[in-house]
């Protein structure tokens, strides 16, 4: 179901017409860029089916992303995979911050 294409600024994950993953790696280290979801598919899990199926796939990296600080869905599902909160970016999105987040090694697990 889910697709690895070639982008100019990194990879991505799709899944046909409902959304997609976007990410950057560099060696051991992976910056999600951008996660997206249909609107009418949101809250059905693809979301972290993409996530957890990248994680899985890259068990030797750090992973990094930047997540709005009122995206509550968003920030519980990357804690729910893992991921914790290690700064604020001050006004990254216009006026609003944003998380920093990073899920370690040694945090990996089965999904």
């Amino acid at each position: 179901m889910l697709r690895l294409i070639a982008e100019k600024i990194g990879m991505m994950q799709k899944i046909d017409d409902i959304g997609y993953l976007e990410y950057q790696k560099a060696v051991d280290v992976i910056d999600i860029v951008d996660i997206f979801v249909e609107e009418k598919e949101r809250r059905k899990g693809y979301g972290e089916k993409m996530l957890s199926e990248l994680i899985t796939q890259n068990p030797d990296c750090e992973f990094f992303l930047e997540v709005r600080v009122n995206n509550l869905p968003a920030v519980n599902l990357y804690k729910k995979l893992l991921f914790e909160i290690i700064n604020i970016r001050k006004k990254y999105y216009n006026n609003e911050d944003a998380y920093l987040m990073k899920k370690e090694k040694k945090c990996l697990k089965q999904i």
